[in-house]
């Protein structure tokens, strides 16, 4: 089961690195980067395998370039992600996800967990 709580997320692509914080709740996503992108979006979990189905947008800022080589734009803009992730991601072993731009590799890590 999808443990409800926020994560650490640390991501590097071909030009560079990052890290954020996501908020899993309840099959929502709400989270933040430390290039000022806002992540908003949901979950489904897969009762056999215990994994994630993610669906993810991403309100990029304005003049932001990002670590997967998509470059800065004028206007913010949004970009989508879906991804699969394992049932044991948060075990900050790195998982690579696909984007438009190029693949990403990302590890999280269970921070805290909230309560019922």
């Amino acid at each position: 089961m999808a443990v409800d709580g926020f994560y650490r997320f640390v991501y590097a692509g071909r030009t560079g690195s990052g890290l954020g914080l996501l908020a899993l709740h309840r099959g929502n996503i709400t989270g933040v980067d430390g290039g000022g992108g806002e992540y908003d979006g949901h979950y489904t979990q897969d009762a056999a395998t215990g994994g994630l189905s993610v669906h993810v947008e991403i309100l990029v800022p304005p003049n932001v370039p990002l670590v997967i080589g998509a470059a800065a734009r004028a206007e913010p803009w949004s970009l989508h992600i879906d991804a699969e992730l394992p049932a044991h991601f948060a075990g900050a072993i790195p998982v690579t996800v696909p984007t438009p731009f190029g693949p990403l590799s990302v590890s999280f890590k269970l921070l805290r967990r909230f309560e019922a």
